[in-house]
Formats: structure tokens, sequence, C-alpha cells
């Protein structure tokens, strides 16, 4: 472990996650949208926010996750220059 020490709680949420955490709160325990919001550290419009997922995006995941299971041991910059050579709308912007 490094010499910082790490936070009392663990490691941080992910947004969803957290509203997971916050739909469990509110079914088990009863409490409101914004007490549970304020305890799990998510803002009330992140909660609400309805995540929609561009059809093109959609068709470049399945690509990607495509090439993945293919070859197998190329990394994802390696992917991408598969993809950017067959010209599948991918940006240059690597993840």
């Amino acid at each position: 472990m490094s010499r910082r020490s790490r936070s009392p709680s663990g490691k941080t949420l992910a947004p969803q996650a957290k509203r997971q955490a916050v739909m469990k709160m509110r079914q088990e325990l009863t409490i409101s949208e914004r007490r549970a919001c304020g305890l799990v550290g998510l803002a009330r419009t992140t909660l609400r926010r309805v995540v929609v997922e561009a059809p093109a995006t959609a068709a470049l995941k399945v690509r990607i996750i495509d090439l993945a299971y293919a070859r197998r041991r190329f990394g994802y910059r390696r992917t991408h220059d598969l993809l950017r050579r067959r010209s599948i709308g991918c940006t240059g912007r690597l993840r």
C-alpha cells in the first residue's frame, strides 16, 4: 500500500453503482430520494438522468467486441488502428 492512506469508506463508486445503492436504500429503508442521494454522494439529477446511447456508438461497440474476440492478443491501440483502417467511424480519441 502506498504512503497515502485510503479513505475510510473504501473505493469510490461509479454513478451506476451509486444509482443502484440509492434504489436499494429507498426500497429497503423507505427513506426519501433526497436523503438517500445525500448519503451516497450522488446528485439527484444524475439519479434521474436516462442514459441514451447513440446507434452509431452501439454499432461501434459491437464491432470492437467482435474484433476483441477474433484477435484476443490485440490491445486497445491495435484494435483502434484496425477500425481506423477500415474507416468504421472511429475518432482519434482512445479510451
